[in-house]
């Protein structure tokens, strides 16, 4: 079996999810979390790890770091719909453009984007 650069596994617990990240290069495992539901993704070159969640908080941390700090309230801060409307949001999540990196956050019960643009202490360079 071939490790692919990270592997980012989920874990439902009666606190929330865990987050398990391996980083195949030197077999760093860690755990983060417990994190309310939500959705992940590791951006372009395996340099960190985002995740949003369902409550409206969007989280980053480096790879290799064990605390996740955060970018954004996007319930406060952002436009999305689904937070007035008392449902719970679907994230995708995908990175656009180089760096630095914007966080294209789709919500996809009311099918609305929003860009978020990544701190520069997320990259490695």
């Amino acid at each position: 079996v071939s490790c692919p650069g990270i592997v980012v596994t989920a874990q439902k617990t009666e606190k929330g999810n865990m987050i398990h990240i391996l980083r195949c290069s030197d077999q760093l495992e860690y755990d983060l979390g417990p994190l309310s539901q939500g959705t992940y993704a590791v951006s372009p070159g395996d340099e960190f790890f985002v995740y949003a969640s369902v409550d409206g908080m969007l989280y980053a941390a480096r790879i290799g770091d064990t605390t996740m700090s955060v970018v954004m309230n996007m319930k406060r801060d952002g436009n999305l719909t689904a937070f007035n409307k008392k449902v719970n949001p679907v994230f995708e999540l995908s990175f656009i453009g180089e760096r630095p990196y914007v966080l294209e956050v789709y919500e996809s019960y009311y099918g609305q984007n929003m860009p978020v643009r990544m701190p520069n202490w997320l990259s490695s360079e």
